[in-house]
């Protein structure tokens, strides 16, 4: 059962006043996931921030790779298609303290990627418009909040950065890029 002490424990809620955590605490939900389930995938409408309390989350997005295949049936005649094959690339893992569903926040409010427990993981959710209506009540609240979750996503580009670089390498047999 997820309480204050717990939620308090996510540096996002940790500047929030007892009052008003007992508030977002009300449309919280906890749920226990088994390995491998997928909490959601990108593109889905996102309309929850998801905290992990216990367990391991693999963050992934898809990437298409396009096939080109081309069947030479005598000199006259050439069959050609693309061959569209999505593949997943891991973009980071995420820990218990750490949120996922950023996205909610977004105008987009698509998922930017897709999740799926490593382990068995203890998760809560609660809905991006009550806390976005509690901010909206109360916007020297939600500064701080958004401040700590510009980080995250500062931190998750800076990631995906790194990981691009570093396949532009590869690809192109680079050993400096820059």
């Amino acid at each position: 059962m997820l309480d204050e002490q717990g939620l308090k424990k996510f540096k996002f809620f940790s500047d929030i006043p007892e009052e008003k955590l007992d508030e977002i605490l009300n449309y919280c939900e906890s749920k226990y996931y088994e390995k491998d389930t997928i909490l959601f995938t990108q593109n889905d409408n996102a309309k929850y921030l998801y905290g992990i309390l216990s367990g391991k989350v693999e963050l992934s997005i898809l990437f298409q790779e396009k096939d080109f295949k081309a069947e030479i049936n005598h000199e006259e005649s050439i069959y050609k298609s693309i061959e569209i094959t999505d593949r997943p690339i891991v973009v980071g893992e995420v820990y218990a303290g750490e949120i996922i569903g950023w996205s909610s926040f977004t105008k987009s409010v698509k998922m930017s990627a897709s999740a799926k427990c490593l382990e068995e993981s203890n998760i809560f959710t609660v809905p991006t418009d009550k806390i976005l209506d509690l901010f909206q009540k109360d916007p020297a609240l939600g500064f701080p909040f958004m401040i700590k979750l510009c980080d995250v996503i500062s931190n998750r580009l800076h990631s995906r950065t790194d990981m691009l670089v570093q396949a532009w390498g590869e690809a192109f047999k680079a050993n400096n890029i820059g």
